[in-house]
């Protein structure tokens, strides 16, 4: 390859995602570099049937993750975040989202480490919790799991919703940036989809990214999707 002479590069630029996705699948583009969220599943279907073109992954620090506030009094309770944790099939909804092409193995539990460059440390992640008497969960889809934990601290499921200990109907938001990428709007809307299923009604906002400050120092959420990509 060193003896490959190169007679001129040109470098392109574009102003929507839009053209970049024709460009790709047209083979205009020689060579990508992108984050995950930046690719739907169709838009990698598309690349790939190109067959002069090949996508290579690899890990990323962070991923996609879920905040919870603790000044909600029922999000507070750890039983109820592991509910929720238990409730959804991830593993799923990601391959829904993002397409099987960027699911890569990750250690269990997760720790938000990269395992193939950093195993020691992810190792001594897993060890210090453990020390400490927290020790990591692998949270695998288990609903009926979900629905022990609720039950355990006094919740309740009447026709197919489920009620707070006070007899209030227990519902969330998630909010997620505008800068978000489409695969990570989807894979909110797809865990909201799932909650409600399980009789946690759901629903996504979608707030200007630049007001991301202002929501969090103010507390304005039950649960806020952020990306290592983005906010």
């Amino acid at each position: 390859a060193k003896d490959i002479k190169v007679d001129y590069i040109v470098e392109w630029q574009y102003s929507s995602m839009t053209q970049v996705y024709a460009a790709l699948a047209s083979g205009k583009i020689s060579i990508w570099n992108t984050g995950p969220g930046s690719l739907s599943p169709s838009i990698i279907a598309t690349i790939l049937s190109n067959p002069n073109m090949k996508m290579f992954t690899i890990p990323w620090w962070g991923g996609d993750a879920l905040y919870f506030n603790f000044l909600n009094p029922w999000l507070a309770m750890p039983q109820v975040r592991q509910a929720i944790y238990y409730a959804v099939n991830w593993t799923q909804l990601a391959q829904a989202a993002y397409g099987p092409q960027f699911i890569l193995p990750s250690p269990m539990p997760q720790v938000g480490i990269m395992n193939d460059k950093y195993p020691s440390l992810v190792q001594q992640v897993i060890s210090y919790w453990a020390s400490q008497g927290s020790p990591l969960i692998n949270y695998t889809y288990n609903p009926d799991e979900a629905a022990k934990l609720l039950e355990s601290v006094g919740f309740t499921k009447k026709n197919g919703v489920w009620y707070t200990p006070n007899g209030s109907e227990f519902t969330l938001t998630i909010y997620i940036g505008s800068g978000s990428a489409p695969p990570q709007i989807t894979l909110a809307n797809e865990i909201a989809s799932a909650l409600t299923s399980f009789g946690i009604p759901t629903t996504v906002t979608v707030y200007p990214s630049s007001e991301f400050s202002t929501i969090v120092q103010k507390g304005q959420y039950d649960i806020i999707f952020i990306s290592g990509l983005s906010i």
